[in-house]
């Protein structure tokens, strides 16, 4: 029986909880041939705000997941998607198990358990032994990658993202994540001084906060040193003779709150850009390299800029505050406001719906985020079982990682762990090949989401090359490290 054959049962009853493996890793990993359990671990909800002075926590704090209801916002109609629209929308690519799973559970089911799944995948998680960078401090990071060069730290990161994201059963939750990754993008090897900086960005910023509140995500990458490096708000200095450094403030209204819109409309002004740089003054890190806490958050008083300021003609203003609780104000503000619900429904609705999503998805889903405090599992339940999301099969172009992920579960491919091997190397040179190595975007605002930026007759041509490769078990060559294709699974 085919994927696409399977029929869609009314029943919305989970299947058995199973409890995550505690053995130890393998060598190889494929994915798995039975529906996968419905229910995720539970987690501590993050402060809304940020810590008021100096060092910011080495982790991010993990969320719940956010609340499903609420009064002035409609329950959400019963979905009628497709199976194999599902399936290609809300994960990296159809598998016989997957299409099991939503037959049980039913679309609306199948929804609802992808919402609950709220973290990584702890199956997955316990594969990623020989990883070398994980759980390591910013610091240690730093000292680590004196002995590898950045094709190695690339390597790991891609080679991670790319197990997580074949393997992983939380598959909604890894496609927020990436979604993330670009909406709050850093280039790897942007400026010289944040490569040691990127897994602490992934691992403790991004993932923890992908599927919690928007506000705490905000949050989380306004104190992130990663972001603060990247965009050089950690040596702007208000009182200095070169005065303020905009890059962060301007980013922070253009990419990541407010932004502009579909018809390049924008609220803000370039007074409001200066002033936002000016609030955020004084965010910045440990310099010291010798310092056993280097890279860690440091608020500087000395760099801030203590005179009051605005945005958006008093909408929000600094009186009131002091030190780091102006920028920590700012943040909190930006991230409920109606024209950021509406740039944020705007991002998750092209994802998840289409390359230009109907302007009244858009609008009711930003009611949506407002109405439930930024939250995100409301804000996706919404979208997911819309009748524009429906109606919108055939829509999404997959782009370069998409395609390689959807390969690969397709043919129920056993890729190798270490990575530091051949598979490891192929893999993040195919994506090389193709423009689309994880963090390789110059620019602030991440890889793009529409077809026409990846619809070409080189990029065709690479994607067709890849699945002949991988089919063929030719790809990655060698006998002792090389991806195996389980023809009989397929």
């Amino acid at each position: 029986m085919t994927a696409a054959s399977i029929a869609v049962a009314p029943t919305t009853a989970a299947p058995t909880t199973v409890a995550p493996t505690t053995t130890a890793p393998a060598t190889t990993v494929g994915p798995p041939t039975t529906a996968p359990p419905t229910t995720a671990a539970a987690t501590t909800a993050p402060p809304t705000t940020a810590p008021a002075t100096t060092a910011a926590p080495t982790t991010a704090a993990p969320t719940t997941a956010p609340p499903t209801t609420n009064p002035s916002v409609p329950p959400p109609p019963t979905t009628n998607a497709s199976a194999i629209h599902l399936a290609n929308r809300l994960t990296f690519g159809a598998t016989p198990a997957l299409m099991q799973q939503i037959s049980q559970l039913g679309p609306a089911g199948f929804v609802e358990d992808q919402l609950a799944r709220t973290g990584p995948d702890p199956s997955v998680e316990n594969r990623l032994g020989s990883f070398r960078l994980l759980g390591m401090t910013r610091k240690a990071t730093y000292d680590r990658l004196r002995d590898l060069d950045s094709i190695d730290l690339r390597r790991e990161l891609t080679h991670l993202n790319v197990l997580r994201a074949t393997f992983s059963e939380n598959q909604l939750y890894e496609m927020m994540c990436q979604l993330w990754l670009d909406h709050f993008n850093i280039h790897l090897l942007g400026n010289g001084r944040t490569e040691h900086l990127h897994i602490d960005y992934q691992e403790n910023v991004i993932r923890p906060n992908a599927m919690g509140s928007f506000r705490d995500l905000l949050v989380a990458t306004a104190n992130s040193t990663a972001m603060l490096t990247y965009l050089d708000n950690d040596r702007s200095n208000a009182n200095s003779n070169q005065g303020v450094n905009e890059n962060y403030g301007r980013e922070l209204l253009e990419l990541h709150t407010l932004g502009i819109d579909e018809n390049d409309n924008q609220v803000y002004t370039e007074v409001d850009v200066r002033n936002a740089a000016l609030a955020m003054s004084g965010w910045s890190m440990e310099f010291d390299r010798n310092d056993g806490n280097y890279s860690d958050f440091v608020f500087r008083n000395d760099y801030h800029h203590t005179g009051e300021v605005s945005i958006l003609n008093g909408a929000w203003t600094s009186a009131g505050t002091s030190g780091k609780g102006t920028g920590d104000s700012l943040v909190n503000f930006l991230a409920t406001h109606p024209s950021t619900a509406r740039y944020v429904a705007y991002k998750i609705c092209r994802r998840f719906v289409a390359d230009s999503p109907p302007t009244s998805l858009v609008d009711s889903t930003a009611q949506v985020y407002l109405a439930n405090d930024t939250a995100l599992a409301p804000t996706l339940r919404h979208i997911l079982t819309s009748a524009e999301f429906a109606s919108s099969e055939g829509q999404k172009l997959r782009r370069p990682f998409e395609v390689m992920v959807a390969t690969l579960r397709a043919l129920h491919s056993e890729i190798p762990n270490d990575p530091d091997g051949n598979s490891a190397d192929q893999l993040l040179d195919r994506l090389g090949q193709q423009n689309h190595e994880p963090w390789a975007w110059d620019a602030p605002n991440g890889y793009p989401d529409e077809a026409s930026h990846w619809l070409n007759a080189d990029g065709m041509i690479a994607r067709w090359n890849l699945g002949v490769r991988l089919a063929r078990d030719i790809e990655t060559g060698g006998d002792g490290d090389r991806i195996r294709t389980d023809y009989s699974a397929i």
